[in-house]
């Protein structure tokens, strides 16, 4: 189990692309959130098996053909515990 902060840069906001990360977060049995931020790239956090947070980018790129990840960064949190689902935040 591990928890991540993700960095996405690219064509990520006014597509659709947070509701992609929730809808991807689900299938790949994630907890955490997902927020755009002020310069332009999403920002999100997300705690699950590793094998599941490794394909947490290709999973969203996958379900949002609107999307365009030029750049994905993360690193690694303490986990949180007892967290549940995945949210959406901000406006």
């Amino acid at each position: 189990m591990q928890r991540r902060r993700y960095t996405f840069s690219g064509r990520v906001q006014s597509v659709g692309f947070r509701y992609t990360a929730l809808q991807a977060a689900r299938l790949l049995e994630l907890t955490g959130w997902v927020k755009n931020c002020p310069d332009g790239t999403v920002e999100a956090e997300a705690q699950g098996e590793e094998v599941n947070l490794n394909r947490f980018p290709d999973t969203i790129a996958a379900l949002n053909r609107w999307a365009r990840l030029e750049k994905t960064r993360w690193r690694r949190l303490p986990l949180r515990e007892g967290e549940r689902g995945f949210a959406v935040r901000g406006y």
